[in-house]
């Protein structure tokens, strides 16, 4: 289970359970549209996620230019910053959008 294929509040009940046994949970592979790993991690204790696999990233926007245009997502420390707008931390890029619009 994850945020993308399992649904936010399964994975955040999870994390709850994994919490209360003092258990750690890891993430798996997190692209583009699956910055709501990071807000899963935003809603948890610092303790209980502690590593995100993130090869995803890159190839996703190899896959998909202009898709989005996601903020710097890590750090020089390897660190992931959780999005601090609304939404899901995605902005999606509107001149991409209109340049590809069909009808």
């Amino acid at each position: 289970i994850d945020v993308h294929f399992g649904g936010f509040t399964p994975c955040y009940e999870l994390a709850a359970a994994c919490e209360s046994q003092g258990a750690s949970l890891t993430l798996n592979d997190v692209g583009l549209d699956a910055y709501p790993h990071l807000q899963l991690i935003g809603a948890t204790s610092e303790s209980l996620i502690r590593h995100v696999e993130v090869s995803s990233i890159s190839r996703a926007t190899r896959v998909h230019p202009g898709r989005t245009t996601p903020e710097p997502v890590l750090d020089e420390q390897g660190y992931i910053a959780i999005p601090q707008t609304p939404g899901m931390g995605l902005e999606l890029d509107w001149q991409h959008i209109f340049a590809h619009r069909v009808g």
